[in-house]
């Protein structure tokens, strides 16, 4: 029970705070579906593909990267350093991301047979690109607070900031259409950033700093012991040297954080050009509800992680062994919760994105929801072992498999099984 407890104390708040990101697809989608029609929802899903493959990796791999140097040194001097870098990096990695958005109309232009579905995609990729920066420096502050074991607060408010979203878009979305949801994130991710900054200012220096006799628990603070907390300090790195060490990490990880993430993305590409905008709009519709349901198994995962590693520096392999079957345990509670809410709700399924139950994209939404359970428990149990893997020295062995397992066995498997059921069958398999 004491295992149990400690996982999900740990679990929550990162479950919350991952869950963040989907939760706003979410909302955005449901209510542009709703609003606008099943072409509006379309071309705001296909963009996102990718939204998904590029900018939600970025952030990925930059909160990780403050999370490790800041947890190394938390010295606010080089705290704002490492944060002026973040800001530095996030613009130049918005350049090809923006470029990528812009082209996805041209891009996508041979597999939309419609104009119209053409025009709109250029739209809401347009308007989507001014989020790039915020949610990179959002990201970034995020990795901060991580690093300063501010998590429960930051995963509380990024969930609160939720439905000040689904606000802003009901409030544009009728407004200005794709281009009013696309701003809605915008919005929603400045303000989450803000209110962050507001509330931890001192983690980035903006408060008044705690005296170190207060801090370290003495009575007082010398001008000599002042003098040789200078003398001693590490210098702070200079802003090249912060975004230097921030690309190493950043180069380093940007291509497995992407190989990870964006099989169900390039699954939903691959129904895109095997049977139309309808098929990849299903397929990515259903990966993002994945998405959600993974969000909140990660914070079992990440928190079987911390609590592995610290009882194999404790050298207690019992209670390793013993951390991982509560996992897993809790892993499998969680995908059977999953298949009971997608039993009770498969009527409903399909009408969180649009309104007519008998439509093309509900109804695949509701065959494709019965196969979300045990995707998701394979996918949780295959990243906690991978994890433990991590954690024992043995991280390479557990990325090659998985590596292998989604990107040279199950994508060319679903690649030829489409073009086959295309081939046979006529499409829209």
């Amino acid at each position: 029970m004491e295992t149990t407890n400690l996982l999900l104390s740990i679990a929550w708040p990162v479950s919350l705070s991952t869950l963040y990101y989907p939760a706003l697809h979410i909302v955005d989608l449901a209510i542009v579906g709703h609003s606008l029609g099943a072409l509006s929802l379309t071309a705001a899903t296909l963009t996102l593909l990718v939204v998904n493959l590029t900018l939600e990796p970025a952030c990925f791999v930059l909160t990780n990267a403050i999370t490790t140097l800041c947890a190394a040194n938390d010295n606010v001097a080089h705290v704002q350093s490492y944060l002026r870098g973040a800001a530095v990096l996030s613009f130049l990695v918005a350049l090809p991301i923006a470029g990528l958005l812009l082209a996805t109309p041209a891009m996508l232009s041979p597999l939309l047979v419609s104009p119209e579905l053409v025009e709109a995609v250029g739209a809401y990729a347009t308007s989507y690109a001014v989020s790039i920066v915020p949610s990179l420096l959002l990201a970034a502050l995020i990795g901060l607070l991580r690093a300063q074991r501010r998590v429960r607060q930051t995963a509380l408010l990024c969930a609160l900031t939720v439905l000040p979203n689904a606000g802003f878009a009901l409030l544009l979305v009728p407004w200005r259409g794709l281009s009013g949801s696309a701003f809605a994130s915008t919005a929603t991710r400045l303000a989450t950033l803000l209110l962050l900054a507001f509330q931890h200012g001192d983690a980035l220096g903006l408060g008044a700093p705690t005296p170190p006799s207060l801090s370290h628990g003495g009575n007082s603070y010398s001008s000599e012991s002042a003098a040789f907390a200078a003398a001693t300090a590490t210098p702070p790195p200079t802003v090249g040297q912060a975004l230097t060490a921030l690309g190493k990490h950043f180069g380093h990880a940007m291509l497995p954080a992407t190989l990870r993430t964006g099989v169900a993305r390039v699954l939903a590409i691959l129904a895109l050009v095997f049977g139309g905008p309808a098929e990849g709009t299903i397929l990515a519709l259903a990966s993002l509800l994945l998405e959600a349901f993974h969000a909140i198994c990660m914070g079992v995962q990440q928190a079987a992680l911390m609590l592995s590693s610290r009882r194999l520096h404790e050298q207690r392999p019992d209670k390793v062994r013993h951390t991982m079957r509560v996992a897993g345990l809790l892993l499998t509670l969680l995908a059977l919760a999953c298949a009971i809410a997608c039993a009770l709700l498969h009527p409903l399924v399909g009408l969180l994105f649009t309104t007519t139950s008998g439509g093309e994209i509900a109804t695949g939404l509701q065959a494709l929801s019965a196969y979300i359970p045990p995707i998701l428990l394979l996918r949780t149990a295959s990243g906690l072992y991978g994890q433990f893997f991590a954690v024992t020295g043995r991280g390479a062995i557990g990325t090659v498999i998985l590596a292998a397992a989604h990107w040279v066995v199950g994508l060319p498997a679903a690649a030829l099984w489409a073009a086959w059921t295309t081939h046979n069958i006529g499409g829209g398999g």
